[in-house]
């Protein structure tokens, strides 16, 4: 036995007599949900239900399908597509065949995509028709075998539908052994070259199992899931924990303000599975219908918002939700809970959005940990941290400074037993067998971790002081007058990529921008240690790129 299979064993072994975590035991208990919605697609001005028991019958028949059409267990079988209620029966599917699902993002340029497809061997695709016209060309396509998601009709260019994969009838799903992989994943690249990493079923439902038994949700849940499903965050706890406990996964037509607003009523939303960047928007969405009601009533809001997170915030008193109700009703009317993950929840929009009613959950974790690893649970929270370990997880910080920042090192069940690049395993593994993060962060007295940031972004100045420009670049856009900046080094000092705000500058009616941005820099570094003010900044006038 490898140290990876060992490492996988033993994690499978760890929740004591319960057996392991397997598709086939998640299929089974969707059967005996019946007619219950499992999937509830939102679009054009309706709701389309898949229900649990057509959902794990459709699964079964595609398992049998595939096995009979020569699918192997362990053969790689790439989806190349959008979310679709399709997307999340092939993929059971396949994982119920056996096979090793690689999830490939829709948005992929056609380099990225192909080398995603041919580094992972997969020769089984499914992907859109607009997708198979990026594939044929590929070396090898000819050995392909295509099968289209959105083509229930007649074949295109020679690929069928997946449907015609489905099988009269339904086949005995197998229970694998959880050290089997199930998913291929790939990490997004931005610090390096994507690396390739598999996700066995043991690691993947350490984490299932872990948050099904906290009781944040039931069955008549329904859990919005607006995150594209090829990483690994919405594809494990949004839709294998949703459908092992029973939700209703709510599938928007589109990401944009209007589809999700139209999804939040249409299928009554009551959770979201979600990052920071969709709270801001929701939250920016009360603010909207607020200011179109006048500058007045804007005024009296934002100072009735403000005193009522002050009384929750300090002395424990939850008064807003019981005033703000009318309000948040308006914006979702039975949704209750968020669930953050992705990246970090700030403190003060965790408390905004608990002033406004909704319980804000934030969590952190990567792929390679099989997404969430610790998280904020309603008997144990610390909002602007990111929670405790869950199940067998650990966290330790190696080299703090001397604040206690360092290196956010994880162990347990639910991490990837390593790369498929030997070279990035040495890397990434320290030689006790703790997967190191890149990741900046603390434990407080309490041990709730609390991530700073990446160690590959800090800033080391001149003098060796050390900045975090993630954090920095926080505290600066705190002032009106800066919609967006960017902090970066050059020669020794800090200097600022800035886009103004434009709206305040209007309001303060001046035209002399590149003045009005050196004030708002001067006004905010006098409050910061020295090293820490910009010496010198340029004007953006388009987004910044993140």
């Amino acid at each position: 036995m490898s140290e990876a299979e060992r490492h996988i064993s033993d994690s499978g072994a760890s929740g004591g007599a319960a057996a392991p975590w397997t598709v086939a035991r998640l299929v089974q208990g969707m059967e005996a949900r019946g007619d219950a919605p499992a999937i509830l697609k939102v679009g054009e001005g309706r709701v389309t239900p898949w229900s649990y028991r057509g959902l794990a019958d459709t699964v079964r028949r595609l398992a049998a399908g595939l096995r009979e059409a020569g699918l192997e267990p362990g053969q790689p079988a790439a989806i190349y597509a959008p979310n679709a209620p399709d997307w999340i029966a092939v993929a059971l599917g396949l994982n119920a065949a056996g096979a090793l699902v690689v999830p490939v993002d829709d948005l992929a340029g056609q380099e990225r995509a192909r080398s995603i497809i041919a580094d992972s061997g997969a020769k089984w695709i499914f992907p859109t028709r607009a997708h198979l016209a990026t594939l044929r060309p590929m070396p090898g396509a000819k050995t392909f075998r295509f099968s289209l998601l959105d083509a229930p009709g007649e074949p295109v260019a020679g690929a069928s539908s997946w449907r015609r994969l489905v099988a009269a009838a339904p086949a005995v799903i197998p229970d694998l052994r959880p050290g089997q992989p199930a998913c291929l994943f790939y990490t997004a690249g931005t610090t390096g070259p994507p690396k390739a990493f598999g996700l066995p079923h043991a690691n993947i439902g350490a984490n299932v199992r872990a948050l099904a038994a906290e009781g944040l949700v039931a069955p008549g849940d329904r859990a919005l899931i607006p995150l594209p499903l090829h990483h690994a965050y919405p594809y494990i706890v949004g839709m294998l924990t949703s459908l092992e406990t029973g939700m209703a996964i709510v599938l928007p037509q589109g990401v944009t303000g209007p589809h999700i607003a139209e999804a939040l009523h249409a299928a009554r939303v009551t959770v979201v599975i979600g990052v920071p960047r969709l709270y801001e928007a929701l939250l920016g969405g009360v603010e909207a219908r607020i200011a179109a009601r006048g500058r007045m009533f804007k005024r009296l809001f934002s100072s009735l918002l403000a005193l009522c997170v002050r009384s929750q915030r300090r002395l424990g008193l939850p008064v807003g939700p019981w005033l703000l109700g009318p309000i948040r009703r308006r914006i979702a009317p039975e949704l209750r809970l968020l669930i953050s993950g992705g990246a970090r929840l700030e403190a003060d929009l965790s408390w905004t959005l608990e002033t406004l009613g909704w319980q804000a959950l934030a969590g952190y974790g990567l792929a390679e940990t099989a997404s969430v690893f610790t998280g904020n649970l309603p008997r144990r929270k610390r909002l602007g941290s990111a929670g405790t370990p869950l199940a067998d997880g650990q966290v330790r910080i190696a080299r703090p400074d001397e604040t206690g920042v360092g290196e956010i090192e994880l162990r347990g069940s639910s991490v990837t037993p390593g790369y498929r690049d030997p070279e990035a395993n040495r890397a990434a593994f320290t030689e006790d067998g703790w997967f190191r993060t890149g990741d900046l962060g603390y434990l407080d007295e309490d041990g709730f971790l609390f991530v700073t940031g990446r160690a590959s972004e800090v800033i080391v100045l001149g003098g060796g002081k050390k900045v975090n420009p993630e954090d920095l670049e926080k505290t600066y856009a705190a002032n009106p007058v800066i919609g967006e900046i960017a902090v970066l080094e050059r020669g020794g000092q800090l200097v600022g990529l800035v886009r103004p705000n434009p709206e305040r500058l209007r309001e303060i009616g001046t035209l002399n921008v590149e003045h009005a941005v050196r004030v708002a820099l001067a006004e905010v570094g006098q409050g910061l240690p020295a090293y820490e003010s910009i010496a010198g900044f340029a004007i953006a006038t388009h987004r910044l790129t993140r």
